[in-house]
């Protein structure tokens, strides 16, 4: 079956810094005739995008209730800084997230509170690799998850102070389910890129833990 057409998908921008590279490359083998175009966005935008019709399929986290989807891939939050870093010793602590309307910040600051641990939001971004380029300059400490990021980060835990935020679940929502839709062959080749990760690829074994 010849797969033609453009497909609209929606995701972070964290995830295509990090997942999409794989996916597309494997759409381009098996279906070099489907046209892809990548819609980045805070979840509830992206959510809200697809309800309305705009986008095709949905590969991210904060599924509204209403929405029927299917769960690919649940990873823990980490919280990391630079390796070196004094960032995580300070207090309040300097913190790089990502900009109001972000599932992740919310996440982030609700267990920071929980744990009555002080903090300051120092530095926001609308962009992951704006979070990386913070994290990177050492003054801040952020969380993400241990797919999207390389050795060059420091893994912080309870040892060193800093509480358990909880998973993120990203799930697939596509709305033409048939048989030979552009829909169906990209969920099918999200469904296997998941499938076949290797837990070693984010675990934090790759990473140094301070």
């Amino acid at each position: 079956m010849r797969y033609k057409g453009q497909i609209k998908v929606g995701t972070s921008d964290a995830y295509v810094s990090s997942f999409f590279s794989d996916i597309i490359k494997r759409c381009a083998a098996r279906f070099p005739d489907m046209e892809i175009e990548v819609h980045c966005g805070y979840s509830g935008q992206i959510w809200e995008r697809y309800q309305s019709g705009e986008l095709d399929v949905v590969l991210t986290q904060g599924r509204p209730p209403a929405v029927s989807s299917e769960l690919l891939h649940s990873e823990e939050l980490k919280w990391v800084c630079a390796k070196g870093s004094n960032a995580l010793k300070q207090n309040p602590l300097p913190l790089a997230l990502f900009t109001k309307g972000c599932g992740d910040r919310d996440l982030i600051l609700q267990a920071l509170q929980r744990a009555k641990k002080a903090y300051r939001v120092s530095y926001n971004s609308t962009s992951y690799a704006g979070i990386v380029a913070a994290l990177a300059s050492g003054f801040y400490v952020s969380a993400v998850l241990m797919s999207t990021v390389d050795e060059d980060f420091q893994v912080l835990t309870g040892v060193d102070g800093f509480p358990v935020i909880g998973n993120l679940d990203i799930t697939l929502a596509y709305h033409d389910k048939s048989k030979g839709s552009l829909s169906s062959a990209f969920a099918d080749i999200s469904r296997n890129y998941f499938g076949t990760m290797s837990p070693e690829r984010y675990g934090p074994s790759d990473l140094f833990v301070g």
